[in-house]
């Protein structure tokens, strides 16, 4: 048997790839506007819930709590979001993307939906289906 052969031919593998992949040229697309794809996501939260913990931020993205506090630290310091004490309860912040943050949002995801067109026109594959298939990983877990 050919290991690598069969371990690089394996889903886990191909999709693991596929998403490095994908993640490079969403960093690519994104890098003229400083941000990483992970910061466009966390923009993309805050645009919608307008108000978050960090604990709600690294639940939606699947990361860590202290990953996410690495993140909001560097968009902090980056003026993208600001943290601002609970008034009832002051151990609980909560998280808000700035103006600059908020227009930055928009520009990512159009420029993320763009590699996206493309992706589906290079690889000829409607990617909406895929996405939902891929989606429906969810319910084999046990």
């Amino acid at each position: 048997m050919d290991y690598v052969e069969t371990f690089s031919n394996q889903l886990a593998f191909r999709l693991a790839e596929s998403h490095r992949l994908v993640s490079e040229l969403y960093t690519k697309c994104l890098k003229p506007l400083g941000l990483r794809p992970v910061q466009a996501y966390a923009l993309g939260i805050l645009k919608d819930r307008k108000l978050c913990t960090p604990s709600e931020i690294a639940n939606v993205l699947g990361i860590s709590r202290p990953s996410v506090s690495n993140l909001l630290n560097r968009m902090e310091r980056d003026k993208l979001v600001n943290r601002v004490p609970d008034k009832s309860n002051k151990k609980q912040i909560w998280i808000f993307a700035t103006p600059e943050g908020l227009e930055l949002v928009e520009e990512a995801y159009a420029l993320m939906g763009d590699v996206d067109k493309q992706l589906e026109a290079q690889l000829e594959i409607n990617l909406s289906e895929l996405k939902s298939k891929l989606f429906l990983l969810g319910e084999f877990q046990e």
